[in-house]
């Protein structure tokens, strides 16, 4: 457990707990990924994961990784759940992850809470960055499925993040320009540095993602443009893919256009709905 100076009741609940931790450290740190570099280095079990302090473990879950994870498998993921006070409870699930479809920008997803490490090859590649302030999971993902690619994917829900202001401003890159910026330079550099000391083809994938970022991004604000025919809008995705088609042809893009053409399909009547679901 690592305490940088909560200032909430953690510290009597530390309290109470002491016996059944392993390690506490209560000290200033250096931001988030410095606690967690730092947790890490005393980590002593096979497996290695990090959850804040006002987010959920669901219940099971370290019996299920301790005691379902495939011996060949390098990283077991679970899915996620997100809640808040404001916000309808949904799933993010880890996806199609590999350094490849990362570093390419590919349709994949991931969500931290949900990933569980071996922590020897944590170790083996390099640990938490304490450089960086917002990618340092992204990061610490690319290089470690770079050099251990088997990844097992559970049916089941393993954590509960909780959405708030503070990690609205990360999930959405920023409420103002300033943030968004801090964020795309880290991203910059963040590639750099992989970009340098990865394999050629990982170099080329990034490179390729670079291209790409900007695209998916434009994507995501179409798709979320509710003034526009959706017709108009996939109409105009698809002219402007024919333009550089290595970067755009992607299932990212033929996924938005067929999102934004579903607009138009009628809903199917009740007794269909039914019929349905009883399939």
């Amino acid at each position: 457990m690592v305490d940088g100076g909560s200032t909430d009741q953690s510290h009597a609940i530390l309290d109470q707990y002491r016996d059944h931790l392993s390690a506490l450290i209560r000290e200033p740190d250096e931001g988030q990924s410095d606690a967690i570099a730092k947790g890490l280095a005393l980590a002593e079990g096979e497996f290695f994961n990090w959850i804040n302090s006002d987010d959920l473990l669901m219940p099971g879950t370290l019996w299920e990784v301790a005691s379902r994870c495939p011996p060949a498998a390098d990283l077991y993921t679970f899915s996620v759940e997100v809640f808040g006070d404001d916000v309808h409870p949904y799933l993010m699930h880890n996806r199609n992850l590999s350094a490849t479809a990362m570093l390419r920008a590919d349709r994949y997803s991931f969500s931290q809470p949900g990933l569980w490490f071996r922590t020897k090859y944590v170790q083996d590649c390099g640990g938490i960055d304490r450089n960086l302030n917002y990618g340092f999971d992204w990061d610490l993902l690319v290089r470690y499925l770079a050099k251990h690619p088997r990844v097992h994917y559970s049916a089941s829900v393993g954590a509960r993040f909780r959405l708030h202001e503070e990690s609205k401003t990360v999930v959405e890159f920023g409420k103002d320009d300033e943030d968004a910026n801090r964020f795309l330079q880290e991203s910059g550099r963040i590639r750099d540095k992989l970009e340098a000391s990865l394999s050629t083809s990982l170099a080329n994938a990034s490179r390729l993602g670079r291209l790409r970022a900007p695209w998916n991004d434009w994507l995501v604000k179409n798709l979320d443009d509710r003034d526009s025919s959706p017709l108009v809008s996939a109409s105009k995705i698809g002219w402007r893919a024919l333009k550089q088609p290595r970067v755009t042809f992607t299932w990212r893009t033929a996924g938005t256009i067929l999102r934004l053409l579903s607009r138009y399909v009628r809903p199917k009547s009740s007794i269909g709905q039914r019929a349905m679901t009883h399939h």
